[in-house]
């Protein structure tokens, strides 16, 4: 989900105050930063699993089951990536 504009800014701003960034990217399962084919791959294999602890991630959209509805908002985000 990416922030507006205004609130970007001041996201940067406060983090450049801070000394550190700490950001959430939808659909990165993988931790790299950046949403690809591998995220939605491993989002697919979830598919039908009840989200726990261990795969929480994958359940993009919080129903508390990993779907379709996750794979394709997956989909969506892929190229997206966090600076």
């Amino acid at each position: 989900m990416a922030l507006p504009v205004s609130c970007a800014s001041s996201a940067l701003a406060l983090a450049a105050i801070a000394g550190s960034f700490i950001g959430f990217l939808r659909g990165d399962v993988n931790g790299n930063q950046s949403v690809s084919a591998a995220d939605t791959s491993q989002i697919r294999a979830r598919a039908g699993q009840v989200a726990s602890s261990t795969n929480f991630l994958a359940d993009i959209n919080a129903s508390g089951v990993i779907g379709a509805a996750d794979i394709a908002a997956a989909k969506v985000a892929v190229g997206r990536s966090l600076p």
